[in-house]
């Protein structure tokens, strides 16, 4: 759509859901989508960007709730915007990008520790957050290499699958699903 025909006011109006209901503005419908970096950066404004929809989350939350944080231009990523909870969880983006591990995306300089330890409705910290994921990790890497259990090893037989030796759970899970996707 050409520049000159766009105006503030156009991203700040909500579609409605099937209930008639006011919903979403078109920034998140681009953000869920991954497309915000398309949007021209003089629409992107706190006031554009802090528009709550139908469950209390704004453009920055959706974007980073679907994966699209990295389709968010950094200009826009202010500490207040970054600290917004939704509604629904009282989630910032920070607890998004937590827990999707992406809270590198953000340069370090745009976050502080306060914001780190902003707390959701169940008492979740970003850092807490990515500390859990931390351990989660190393446990999911050392259950990897343990012996596969006797019930992997019936579903790869099941599936014609051939082994010589012994198989690890990550080398079972690897091959079931690779059997699932073919």
């Amino acid at each position: 759509m050409p520049k000159l025909l766009l105006r503030t006011e156009l991203f700040l109006v909500k579609n409605f859901d099937w209930q008639n209901t006011p919903h979403r503005t078109p920034l998140h419908v681009a953000a869920m989508c991954g497309h915000l970096d398309q949007v021209p950066l003089e629409f992107l404004t706190k006031e554009t960007l802090s528009v709550l929809d139908k469950y209390g989350g704004t453009p920055l939350h959706e974007a980073a709730a679907s994966g699209h944080a990295d389709r968010i231009p950094i200009e826009v990523l202010t500490p207040e915007l970054l600290s917004i909870p939704e509604k629904l969880y009282g989630n910032t983006v920070l607890h998004y990008l937590a827990y999707r591990n992406q809270r590198s995306l953000l340069p370090s300089e745009r976050i502080t520790d306060q914001m780190l330890s902003l707390e959701n409705y169940n008492g979740e910290t970003p850092q807490k957050i990515l500390e859990h994921l931390s351990d989660y990790h190393s446990w999911l890497k050392a259950s990897r290499r343990e012996r596969a259990t006797d019930q992997q090893k019936e579903k790869l037989w099941l599936v014609g699958y051939v082994w010589q030796g012994e198989i690890t759970k990550g080398q079972a899970s690897d091959a079931l699903t690779q059997r699932a996707t073919q």
